[in-house]
């Protein structure tokens, strides 16, 4: 006999996932018409290195939900901590989420968040919808980190933080 699951409260569950700290990265594309857009995003998860795959999730109700599917391809930035001004500027609901004096052109064109600790630009793999998320897995195709990385950006307990060094 299977054990009987309680149903869990989303806000609940809102306040014990916000005691799992996570990294903080930025997702962008570009789009004909739209140019160049990015999100800020914490669901982001390596699957697989080989063949190498990375995963992310985006809220289907977005508004940049058609340029990802679009475009094909996109970049993964993991911000520094001294990232926390395009953090926010891409974790705002502004319209468009348009930043590109924080981009530059990665592999395929695909713009990648300057200054960023390290980043990949990815060709969409397959994206399917599981509850109220889309989840988009991607194939990498170039891989970049710093020689000197920073400090990460992350998040935990709803805000942003510095991660500060062990030891």
């Amino acid at each position: 006999m299977g054990a009987t699951v309680a149903a869990v409260e989303p806000l609940a569950l809102r306040r014990t996932l916000a005691g799992f700290a996570t990294g903080v990265v930025v997702v962008a594309t570009h789009q004909p018409g739209m140019g160049n857009v990015g999100l800020t995003v914490n669901s982001f998860a390596a699957v697989s290195l080989e063949p190498p795959l990375v995963l992310w999730c985006l809220r289907k109700s977005s508004r940049l939900l058609g340029a990802f599917v679009r475009s094909g391809k996109f970049s993964v930035s993991a911000l520094t901590e001294f990232q926390l001004e395009p953090c926010n500027h891409f974790a705002s609901r502004e319209p468009g989420k348009r930043g590109d004096g924080y981009f530059r052109p990665g592999a395929q064109d695909v713009p990648v968040v300057r200054e960023a600790n390290a980043g990949l630009v990815c060709r969409v793999k397959r994206h399917f919808e599981e509850g109220d998320h889309v989840v988009f897995i991607g194939e990498v195709l170039e891989a970049f980190s710093r020689a000197e990385p920073a400090g990460p950006l992350v998040f935990f307990g709803g805000r942003f933080h510095h991660a500060l060094p062990m030891g």
